[in-house]
């Protein structure tokens, strides 16, 4: 996506005027991801009437740059997360091979992000270990009516709360070879992921916050960094979510988006319409995972700094 189409699509939004669906279920009734994801999640972003929904249309965007089989109109969940457990050598949900092409799954994952809506659960299991003694893993791609799946809702974390979320529990559940994605569930899905889903839900904040911006006629320095922003991502987006140089250029993005934030703070202090309230109650969306960015940029300046 290049910044002329960025800058395009955001006049569009500006002129359309305030969007968005009112609650979780009409927004989801709407959800279709056509084409290349990143301008899928700037245009969420422009039309979500709320950051929780601006973050799951960049969460589904996210998605299909991993997974570009999902059906379009699919809300996917991938769960990783036990608790605080989340590496491979940490998961207790485990993938037992039956035979005949069978296996059997058990664990719980503490978060499902859009809850009982989810379809498919994208759930990283535990799958054996390799002969160093290295844990493997594996993807599965599972509808949530599978006999023994059993959801519930998760509690309210006073933090998106437009978005629902629960928890999943699997009991002896039956899963085919075919429900099994191809490649190790941590290294090909679970580890590019945490990128490519940095990229795209920021992608979509930005470009939320951006139309705002312009709608109420903020300074033009603060629509500027926000566009800015979004052509760094667009860039971070032509990169493999594990290319050194992409987290580079990621970390940028990052700190623009969250210096874009600070004056945002300032400019809705005191003030009591829709967005300013959800801005308050849900702006620190853009800060989410601080230690993984910082790890993520350690690396990357380490590759740089030993490359001739």
């Amino acid at each position: 996506m290049t910044p002329e189409q960025i800058f395009v699509q955001l006049r569009q939004a500006v002129q359309a005027g305030p969007a968005g669906a009112a609650d979780f279920g009409a927004w989801r009734a709407g959800l279709r991801v056509d084409g290349d994801p990143f301008a899928a999640a700037v245009r969420f972003g422009l039309t979500a009437g709320q950051l929780a929904f601006a973050f799951a249309g960049g969460y589904q965007a996210a998605l299909r740059r991993l997974l570009p089989t999902l059906s379009p109109t699919a809300f996917g969940a991938l769960l990783l997360s036990e608790g605080r457990r989340q590496r491979p050598d940490e998961l207790q949900t485990t993938l037992v091979p039956l035979g005949d092409g069978r296996y059997r799954l058990d664990g719980e994952k503490s978060y499902v992000t859009g809850a009982t809506a989810a379809d498919p659960l994208l759930v990283v299991a535990r799958n054996g270990v390799a002969p160093d003694g290295r844990v493997l893993s594996a993807l599965l791609v599972l509808p949530p009516d599978l006999p023994g799946i059993r959801q519930e809702a998760g509690r309210d974390l006073g933090f998106l709360a437009a978005l629902p979320h629960g928890r999943a529990r699997f009991e002896a559940v039956e899963v085919a070879s075919s429900m099994i994605a191809p490649g190790d569930g941590w290294t090909a899905y679970a580890r590019p992921f945490r990128t490519l889903e940095d990229v795209h839900v920021q992608a979509a904040v930005a470009a939320h916050v951006a139309a705002e911006a312009l709608r109420r006629d903020w300074p033009a320095a603060l629509v500027a960094s926000l566009a800015g922003c979004l052509a760094r991502l667009a860039q971070c987006a032509q990169y493999a979510p594990d290319d050194a140089h992409g987290h580079l250029l990621l970390a940028a993005a990052e700190r623009e988006l969250q210096q874009a934030a600070a004056q945002v703070n300032e400019l809705v202090a005191g003030a009591d319409d829709a967005f300013a309230r959800d801005w308050r109650a849900n702006h620190l969306l853009v800060a989410l995972a601080a230690p993984a960015r910082a790890a993520r940029l350690a690396k990357a300046m380490a590759v740089l700094r030993a490359t001739p």
